[in-house]
């Protein structure tokens, strides 16, 4: 191995910064320039890897050359010497506050940035989590297209240029083909199973490096409900955001080849909450929702100002009829609002302006519903809702229960006691799809029970006859609800 003060074509080299399995990465200056630089340097103790290293160092040149990707680290320079091979990079961001030559300074990398916040107030922000990996996942698209896997994604390999994230550390990328060797970090690398079905090791070392990086855990705790999330707990996250990322890695991951994600964009795309029918373009489009019935309620507002100064005036008016018919025309052109004697009728509405007639209080407002039901109707429709409300509420608690079911039969899948043993496998997968099966289905009825609520608790007032035919169909439309589960 080289020493501090080796020059090494023109690169003089000052420390070592880090090391691996297979070679060390040093910190050099060119001297033309004086720019500070990395180099990496692998022994030829091992020949087999320094031969691995060298063809996939120049298969990598040859490609990034056609390619315009910012999150590849690109390879400078490239030579061998008897005592082993080497090659220079541009060196990563390091530390704030470190200057280059302090012996404190290291590369930043995503690992050592997941370090550091395992200890912070806050975790990364779901913003800051897609910053990092939409642009990994279009550099590895690129890969991808150029025909290679890189087969060793991790926090370690992801280094910050400028700021940016970049994909580093190619000794293991090779051609993709129908057999891929299974190699790289152990959690990190793709799993023999994977690898058999079809699998990108690249789609898995991704999905595994997302897993860090959401939770601060390794990945061998992929699934397991206690380790969704980072040490800051459940609470220091965007659940919505959390909630996608976790469904992108399962997909990614699946066992099921046919529910894995096709493409590299197809897994962006899952990431981005821009997208349609992601949970973050569904909280924008609520949010547009809640804009607009806030402005609808404000002009209502405003309008039911004007009306009691138009009932004030019915008071002091020495001509009540003839400004009663002034207020009942200018109502008439606003949907949806009438004036009925001294009343201001808003359709869907329970709250009203009335003249009171109890003595003493002239000014009192009477909330009244638009349309009054006989009582043992709104007893049944207050039983039907009742028992609903108590059913999913059953099906919630049970759902916990499946939940906890759900991610120990899917870790004891990813984690048998014997990965060499497909009957094993086999088995874990079998409890881990009827796992699957029973939270799919839980959560179905739930949803259905609630969509029956809201159509009788949110009934358009009036419609007195659709609501008792929907009272009297709950028990068989219960029945259908429960045996969804059954008959799959």
């Amino acid at each position: 191995m080289p020493s501090p003060g080796d020059i090494l074509d023109g690169y003089r080299l000052t420390r070592a910064i880090g090391r691996g399995g297979f070679g060390e990465v040093w910190l050099c200056q060119l001297e033309a320039t004086r720019e500070w630089k990395a180099l990496k340097f692998l022994s030829s103790a091992d020949l087999s890897q320094l031969e691995q290293e060298l063809k996939a160092l120049i298969h990598y040149r040859t490609i990034i050359a056609d390619l315009n990707c910012p999150n590849l680290v690109t390879v400078e320079h490239v030579n061998q010497t008897g005592d082993g091979l080497f090659y220079v990079m541009p060196l990563a961001d390091g530390p704030q506050g470190l200057n280059t030559q302090d012996a404190a300074w290291q590369p930043l990398t995503l690992a050592a940035q997941i370090a550091q916040r395992r200890t912070a107030a806050t975790w990364f922000s779901a913003a800051e989590i897609r910053a990092v990996m939409l642009p990994l996942l279009e550099a590895v698209r690129q890969l991808t297209a150029a025909g290679v896997v890189h087969r060793d994604i991790k926090p370690d390999n992801i280094l910050f240029l400028r700021g940016r994230p970049c994909l580093g550390d190619v000794g293991l990328l090779t051609e993709d083909a129908a057999q891929i060797t299974r190699r790289g970090t152990p959690g990190y690398a793709a799993p023999s199973w994977y690898l058999e079905t079809g699998g990108n090791p690249d789609m898995w070392g991704l999905a595994t490096t997302l897993y860090t990086l959401i939770s601060g855990n390794n990945p061998d705790k992929v699934g397991r409900g206690a380790f969704l999330y980072p040490p800051q707990g459940k609470a220091s996250v965007e659940r919505p955001a959390w909630d996608q990322f976790h469904h992108a890695i399962f997909r990614a991951t699946n066992a099921d080849a046919a529910e894995r994600f096709l493409r590299f964009n197809d897994f962006a795309k899952a990431l981005d909450n821009s997208e349609t029918g992601s949970p973050g373009a569904a909280t924008s489009k609520t949010s547009k929702v809640l804009r607009r019935l806030t402005a609808i309620v404000l002009c209502l507002l405003a309008l039911l100002g004007g009306v009691e100064a138009f009932r004030q005036h019915l008071h002091e008016s020495t001509r009540p009829q003839a400004t009663q018919s002034v207020v009942t025309a200018t109502l008439a052109i606003i949907p949806g609002v009438t004036l009925s004697g001294s009343t201001l009728v808003i359709k869907a509405s329970m709250v009203v302006i009335t003249d009171s007639d109890t003595p003493g209080h002239p000014d009192k407002a009477s909330p009244l519903p638009q349309h009054q039901a006989p009582r043992d109707k709104v007893d049944a429709v207050d039983v039907a809702l009742a028992q609903l409300q108590q059913k999913r509420s059953a099906l919630l608690k049970e759902r916990e229960s499946l939940h906890k079911q759900f991610n120990d039969s899917y870790h004891a899948w990813m984690n048998p006691p014997d990965p060499k043993s497909m009957a094993d496998r086999k088995v874990a997968y079998e409890k881990f799809a009827q796992a699957k099966t029973r939270y799919d289905t839980n959560g179905w009825q739930e949803n259905e029970v609630l969509k029956l609520w809201q159509k009788i608790k949110y009934r358009t007032p009036g419609d007195t006859a659709e609501v008792e035919e929907l009272v009297k169909a709950i028990p068989q439309r219960m029945v259908e609800i429960m045996q969804h589960g059954e008959k799959d």
